[in-house]
């Protein structure tokens, strides 16, 4: 199909499956203008895993280009933005060597072979016992692989460790603790006397900024369920849960809320 037949509106969550298919060699060469990343989109297997599982949001956080600029790439080509692109926040880095033992899984050398590491990274997840991390080492996020585990009952981390290295942690959500029990000086929190009234307390630490709505409200209130009078909850967040915070008050739990530059931080315990 030629450029100008292409009338398509474009979103944050369109795929790029959906894209390819009006031109193939064209768009991936455009992407690949924009972005040497996109160049990966001509190894067969890896356009045949990633394109029909991820969107153009997430293709722009693997790559490292924004929203904006992906869209203003192929509006040449006849695609449109549908609206303003909304930047899509990171996963935060794993507190993985905490854990009893990682287990690394380079899957370059296979890529690079033109196979596919699904077989071997599903296998080798499943076999993970409680207390240890798989570590895939690979040149990408591999956004697909995420939610295919996650689905599963895994959680997962990312670590950019270079242009070419990124590290993504993999283990089983019963493998760890929702919370982690810290010393109250690992928290560095001062607001309004906060620090002194979470001295009171027993802290559950909690992070839930890698998951989406309405899961880490879900998350938080099963965890409040079993928490004692002595205890409270210390939670990361990606921003201030509105909807969150009346059923607290409902529930009968005060809390505080400060952001800082790498979360909102929302304390909850009973008074």
């Amino acid at each position: 199909m030629e450029p100008s037949e292409i009338h398509i509106v474009l979103n944050a969550n369109s795929l790029i499956s959906d894209l390819l298919k009006y031109n193939e060699e064209l768009i991936i060469q455009k992407l690949t203008e924009l972005n040497k990343n996109f160049n990966r989109l001509k190894n067969p297997v890896l356009r045949k895993v990633l394109a029909k599982r991820v969107s153009v949001a997430q293709a722009c956080r693997i790559t490292g280009c924004s929203l904006n600029e992906f869209f203003d790439v192929l509006k040449p080509l006849g695609f449109k933005a549908a609206h303003e692109a909304v930047e899509v926040d990171r996963l935060p880095l794993s507190l993985a060597a905490s854990f009893n033992k990682i287990i690394d899984l380079d899957v370059r050398p296979i890529l690079a072979a033109g196979n596919d590491p699904l077989k071997m990274i599903l296998t080798t997840a499943a076999g993970l016992k409680n207390g240890e991390v798989l570590k895939v080492i690979n040149t990408f996020e591999p956004v697909p692989l995420i939610n295919l585990l996650e689905n599963k009952g895994y959680r997962s981390f990312i670590d950019i460790a270079g242009p070419e290295l990124v590290n993504t942690y993999f283990l089983k959500k019963e493998a760890q603790p929702d919370e982690l029990i810290m010393d109250i000086s690992e928290l560095s929190v001062e607001a309004d006397g906060l620090t002194e009234l979470m001295k009171a307390y027993q802290l559950h630490i909690m992070d839930v900024r890698p998951f989406q709505m309405p899961k880490p409200m879900t998350m938080i209130l099963d965890k409040l369920e079993t928490l004692k009078t002595t205890e409270a909850l210390y939670v990361r967040h990606r921003k201030v849960p509105v909807h969150l915070l009346p059923v607290l008050k409902e529930r009968g739990f005060d809390f505080r809320v400060m952001e800082t530059a790498e979360a909102v931080i929302l304390f909850i315990y009973r008074p």
